[in-house]
């Protein structure tokens, strides 16, 4: 039982769930936890997901997400999009 509790306790934090206490988890657990909620808001930031957390962002990451933002915003205005933004469009990219 105590096994299956502490997988249990394992898969709600994983899953972002409310019920997760980190208390429960091992050392090496909550550092695997830490490293895929980092690599997630990393992800998150890439893809523009509103739960991304830019502070959270090495200064090369902020710049990486800068440029999938600029990218996915470009495709919006080609794909005629109201989410296109045209005033963030370089000369080039406008004329395209």
């Amino acid at each position: 039982m105590a096994v299956t509790d502490h997988a249990r306790a394992v898969s709600n934090c994983r899953n972002r769930l409310e019920s997760c206490d980190p208390s429960k988890l091992t050392g090496p657990e909550a550092t695997a936890l830490a490293v895929a909620d980092r690599q997630r808001n990393v992800s998150d930031c890439r893809e523009g997901i509103a739960s991304c957390d830019r502070s959270k962002l090495t200064p090369s990451e902020v710049r990486d997400s800068s440029v999938a933002e600029h990218q996915r915003n470009f495709s919006d205005c080609r794909d005629g999009r109201e989410t296109c933004n045209s005033s963030d469009l370089t000369p080039t990219e406008a004329g395209a």
